[in-house]
């Protein structure tokens, strides 16, 4: 027992050849489903729609946009308030990089990207 207890401590654990093929198979399931899956959640169409407008107010010259003027047939939303805009900024940036317009392009390339760095920063929060 005592064997097992210092190999854990100093690091000479290893996981088996099987569990990482599983965890690989899984990481790369992860970073390929957002482009192969049409579900986007409960509330995907409006953030679908978010994603749309948020870049459409980006192009204007609106770097802040704190109000969606289409939303609710015209009445408007402050939806932005609500949810943090990063997912909308990087969506952004990516239209202006590719020149993507389609919502859904443009939710799935952020969504790669997302689940692409939280691959790393997993990683380098599990090292430390």
């Amino acid at each position: 027992m005592s064997k097992i207890r210092n190999t854990a401590l100093h690091g000479e654990f290893q996981l088996s050849i099987l569990l990482k093929a599983g965890f690989a198979f899984l990481i790369v399931l992860e970073l390929i489903g957002p482009f192969v899956s049409n579900s986007y959640g409960p509330d995907g169409g409006f953030h679908l729609y978010w994603i749309q407008q948020f870049t459409k107010l980006n192009a204007e010259g609106i770097f802040f946009p704190r109000w969606i003027p289409d939303g609710y047939s015209g009445f408007g939303s402050a939806s932005f308030y609500f949810y943090p805009p990063l997912t909308y900024y990087l969506a952004s940036l990516i239209h202006i990089v590719s020149g993507l317009t389609a919502p859904t392009a443009l939710f799935q390339t952020t969504s790669l990207i997302a689940t692409a760095g939280s691959f790393f920063t997993a990683r380098t929060l599990l090292r430390s």
